[in-house]
């Protein structure tokens, strides 16, 4: 059997999605808050001050951010050598693995949305991974050749 591959601008791929993932999220919140996904039985701010609360603000945990934030810069200064490079995707196989986990995310979320009252905040938490899959898949299927005619690096 042939392989087709999608060859993309490595940039312009990873720039969409890191920009189509922030979207994704504040319209998720914004959903969420005026009960787009059913009753809202959490209210999703609390639900993050009281994580980054417990979990971030312990000097342990300051520290270790630290570090990861150095390394994180010094990998993005490393990677500006490889920018410019495409990337190729095969899509026979992408499509074999994202078609299934799209089509399992939106299920569970339509399933849990009308099964259980009171699951708001978790339809909500499943439609942020389901729109990010959904995003790559018409990404690399598709609008990727207008980005990369659009943003020429």
């Amino acid at each position: 059997m042939k392989k087709i591959y999608h060859v993309m601008n490595q940039y312009n791929y990873y720039m969409s999605n890191i920009i189509f993932n922030i979207i994704n999220i504040v319209l998720v919140i914004f959903l969420y808050n005026f009960g787009f996904f059913g009753e809202q039985t959490e209210n999703i701010y609390e639900i993050l001050l009281s994580f980054a609360t417990f979990s971030f603000f312990t000097p342990i945990s300051i520290a270790c951010a630290i570090i990861v934030l150095i390394t994180f810069i010094t990998y993005l200064k490393n990677i500006n050598e490889n920018i410019k490079k495409d990337i190729s995707i095969e899509l026979i196989t992408y499509n074999i693995i994202f078609i299934p986990i799209i089509i399992a995310l939106y299920f569970a979320m339509y399933y849990v949305w009308t099964t259980f009252i009171g699951s708001g905040w978790f339809c909500a938490f499943i439609s942020i991974f389901a729109s990010m899959f959904l995003f790559n898949y018409l990404y690399v299927m598709h609008f990727y050749k207008i980005i990369d005619r659009i943003f020429v690096h």
